[in-house]
């Protein structure tokens, strides 16, 4: 292998390692190439989508028919091309998961610390319930917590 070979693909494993980095917590910064995709990590979110209710509501059938068509051929995901596919259906998949905690976790929660502060005087705190963006920070807050 020469030089140029060499290089090229010294930049492709670099460019599919920072890429990978990105896809979520399945991913360790210290051993990226032992601990990428695999078909394990797949099919554990596959599950917890349908569990939560977003792998119907959230993915096309075309995406849902992808993802188990990768789950059932491959056992580690190598290609940067598939990694790249797979990464915008977790987006579509975290999206969901966010957007159903701000639902059932931050608004109750909002409401109650804007009742609580409300009581302590502060007229501002009126407003926190309806702002998506306490909302928002309060569900990840709390995602963090589990």
């Amino acid at each position: 292998m020469g030089w140029r070979a060499r290089l090229a693909h010294r930049k492709f494993y670099a460019r599919q390692q920072v890429y990978i980095v990105k896809l979520g917590n399945m991913v360790r910064k210290k051993n990226l190439r032992a601990r990428a995709l695999t078909r394990g990590a797949l099919v554990r979110m596959k599950l917890k989508a349908i569990r939560s209710g977003v792998w119907f509501k959230n993915l096309s059938k075309d995406e849902r028919n992808f993802m188990d068509l990768v789950v059932r051929v491959t056992s580690k995901v190598r290609s940067f091309l598939l990694a790249k596919l797979l990464f915008q259906i977790v987006e579509k998949l975290l999206e969901g998961e966010v957007s159903r905690l701000m639902r059932t976790v931050g608004k109750p929660l909002a409401q109650k610390l804007s009742e609580i502060a409300q009581g302590w005087g502060n007229r501002s705190a009126r407003r926190w319930s309806e702002d998506p963006g306490f909302v928002q920070y309060l569900s990840i807050m709390c995602l963090n917590k589990t």
